[in-house]
C-alpha cells in the first residue's frame, strides 16, 4: 500500500468540489495509509468519511476555470510544505480529477446528512442576491420584493432559508437557516421536503443530501448555460428528484408552483 497522498488544493467551485473532486478522491484514498485533503475552510466535512488530515488553503477570488488552476498560481511556500512538511508520496493536484481527467478513476459519492425520515420543514430556499465578480452575475439574483411575492404565494409557511447571510436574501418572519456550516446544512436539508433556489453551489449540495429541488436558470437563447442533464444526470449520482425550470433565473412564480405542486407540497 501507498503511504501518503496529498490532494489539492482544491481552488474552484463548489459544485465542481462535490462532483468531481472529492469523488475522485475518495475512490483512491483506500489506497493510501494516509490522506491530506487541502480546500477551503469550513469544507473539510466532505472529507471527513476519508481524509485523515485537513489542510485549509483560502486563495483570494475565484474562478469558474479556477480548477484547472488556468489564474490561480499556487504559493511556493505552500507547495514545498506538500513534501517537506506533509511527507506526501503522491500529491493529487486539482486539475487531475476534473475536465482534463481521462476517466480511469469511477467517482465515489456518498449521501449527506443523517437520512432523517421526519421532515420537520417543507420548504427551504437559496434565494441568491450577491454581487459577486461585479455585476456580471448580477441577473442571477432574486430581489427582495421577487422573493417576497413568491414566498406569500407557496401553499406552506413552514418554510426556512439557506446560504450565506451577506449573499442570500431572507424573509422576516421564517427560519433562518443562513451561515450553517456544511454538517449542520446537510442536516437541516435532510429533514426537510424540498429546496428552491437558482442554479448554485447550494443547490448541487442539496442534490448529496438526497432533498428533491427546483431549481432555475437564465434561458439558452439569452446566452444562458441548460444545465438541465448536469443536475438531472450527470451531477446527480444519488437520483434525486429534481425539477429544472430555464425560463429565468427568476421565473414566474406560477412555474415554481406548478413545480411544488407535482412534488405534491
Amino acid at each position: 500500500m501507498n503511504k501518503v497522498l496529498f490532494a489539492g488544493p482544491w481552488v474552484g467551485e463548489f459544485g465542481w468540489e462535490l462532483f468531481q473532486f472529492q469523488a475522485y478522491v475518495r475512490t483512491l484514498a483506500p489506497q493510501y495509509e494516509k490522506v491530506i485533503v487541502s480546500s477551503r475552510t469550513g469544507h473539510e466535512f466532505l472529507y471527513d468519511d476519508f481524509a485523515h488530515e485537513f489542510v485549509a488553503y483560502d486563495p483570494d477570488g475565484i474562478h469558474a476555470e479556477c480548477e484547472l488552476l488556468l489564474d490561480h498560481e499556487l504559493d511556493p511556500y505552500f507547495t514545498d510544505e506538500i513534501f517537506s512538511k506533509y511527507h506526501a508520496n503522491r500529491w493529487l493536484q486539482a486539475w487531475e480529477t476534473t475536465r482534463n481527467n481521462p476517466r480511469q478513476w469511477k467517482p465515489t459519492y456518498i449521501q449527506y446528512g443523517d437520512r432523517s425520515k421526519d421532515k420537520m420543514i417543507d420548504i427551504v430556499i437559496h434565494a441568491r442576491q450577491a454581487r459577486k465578480r461585479g455585476d456580471l452575475q448580477a441577473h442571477r439574483n432574486w430581489s427582495q420584493d421577487y422573493l417576497e411575492d413568491l414566498v406569500a404565494s407557496l401553499p406552506t409557511q413552514n418554510i426556512a432559508f439557506i446560504g450565506k447571510s451577506k449573499d442570500c436574501g431572507y424573509v422576516e418572519g421564517f427560519l433562518d437557516l443562513r451561515d450553517l456550516t456544511l454538517q449542520q446544512l446537510s442536516d437541516a436539508l435532510d429533514r426537510s421536503k424540498i429546496l428552491i433556489g437558482g442554479s448554485s453551489g447550494p443547490m448541487h449540495f442539496g442534490s448529496l443530501c438526497g432533498i428533491p429541488h427546483i431549481v432555475t436558470f437564465g434561458p439558452v437563447a439569452d446566452g444562458g448555460l441548460d444545465n438541465t442533464d448536469r443536475y438531472k444526470t450527470l451531477w446527480n449520482p444519488l437520483n434525486t428528484p429534481v425539477t429544472t425550470i430555464n425560463s429565468a433565473w427568476a421565473p414566474d412564480k406560477k412555474e415554481i408552483l406548478e413545480a411544488l405542486d407535482a412534488f405534491h407540497i
